[in-house]
C-alpha cells in the first residue's frame, strides 16, 4: 500500500509526520487499521475504521486516500475519485499524497496522468522519498508497457538510493526479462549485499540469472539456499529435480 502515514497541520496544506506520530492520533490509528483490514480483504471492517477516522479528523488526507482505494476495490470509481479529490484539496502539493495519487491513477490505467503526478512529487525538493516515487512510476510504466520509461525510473531511484530494495528488485527482474544479463547480475549482487535474508523470489531470480550467465556453481548455491529456506514455495517447486 502506497499510503505514507502522516498527520497534517490545520488548513488546506499539510506536512507529513512520522509513522509513530501518526499512530499516536486516534484518526491515524484507525487509518492504519483500515488499511490493514483492506489488505486482508475485510472491506466491511476497513470501511468502518476509515469512516471513523474521517469523523475523528475530517481534514486528514490519508483517510481520504485510503477510502479512495477502498472504493476502487469495491468497483465504485466515481466515489473513489471524489475521495481522492478531497485528499488532494486538503494536502495541497504535498509530494507523498501526489505519489499516492500517481499510484491510484496507474491502477485506473491513466498512464500519462499518473506519470505527471509522479513527476510533480519527484520535483518537490522537500520530498524525502523520491526513490519511492521513481520506483512506483517505473512499475506503472511497466504496466503501460513503456519499458524505456520504466528502466529510467528504476535507475533514477537507484541513483538516489543505491541499495533501495524495491528498485533493485524491479530493475533485476526487468533486466532479466530484457535479456540484459550483465545488468541483471549486477542488480542481483547489489540486492544480495543489501538484504540479509533474501526471499524466495530473489533467490529464484538469482538461480536463473547465474545459470544464464554460465555460472552454474553460484546458481547451485542459491538453489540450495532456496530449497532449504523456502521448501514449500512455488519457486522451490519449479527447481525440484534440477541442478
Amino acid at each position: 500500500m502506497g499510503v505514507m502515514l502522516g498527520v497534517f497541520l490545520a488548513g488546506c496544506a499539510s506536512r507529513p509526520l512520522t509513522e509513530g506520530e501518526m499512530l499516536q492520533k486516534p484518526a491515524g490509528m484507525n487509518v492504519t487499521m483500515g488499511i490493514g483490514y483492506m489488505e486482508q480483504g475485510r472491506y466491511d471492517v476497513a470501511m468502518e475504521k476509515l469512516e471513523k477516522a474521517i469523523r475523528e479528523d475530517p481534514a486528514l488526507p490519508e483517510a481520504y486516500v485510503a477510502m479512495a482505494r477502498l472504493y476502487r476495490l469495491l468497483n465504485k470509481p466515481d466515489v473513489a475519485d471524489g475521495y481522492f479529490a478531497k485528499a488532494l484539496r486538503l494536502a495541497g502539493d504535498r509530494p507523498d499524497i501526489l505519489a499516492d495519487y500517481g499510484i491510484y491513477l496507474c491502477q485506473a490505467r491513466q498512464w500519462e496522468q499518473a506519470e505527471a503526478s509522479f513527476a510533480k512529487a519527484i520535483a518537490n525538493p522537500s520530498y524525502p522519498r523520491p526513490e519511492y516515487a521513481h520506483t512506483a512510476a517505473g512499475r506503472c510504466a511497466q504496466m503501460a508497457r513503456n519499458i524505456p520509461r520504466a528502466k529510467s525510473h528504476f535507475l533514477a531511484a537507484l541513483n538516489i538510493s543505491p541499495f533501495y530494495e524495491p528498485a533493485l528488485r524491479a530493475m533485476a527482474h526487468l533486466s532479466y526479462e530484457m535479456a540484459d544479463l550483465t545488468m541483471a547480475q549486477s542488480m542481483v549482487e547489489r540486492y544480495m549485499h543489501a538484504v540479509s535474508n533474501p526471499d524466495a523470489d530473489m533467490l529464484y531470480l538469482a538461480v536463473l540469472v547465474y545459470r544464464a550467465r554460465g555460472r552454474f556453481d553460484v546458481a547451485r548455491n542459491y538453489r540450495d539456499v532456496l530449497l532449504k529456506q523456502f521448501p514449500d514455495s512455488g519457486q522451490a517447486a519449479r527447481l525440484q529435480g534440477s541442478r
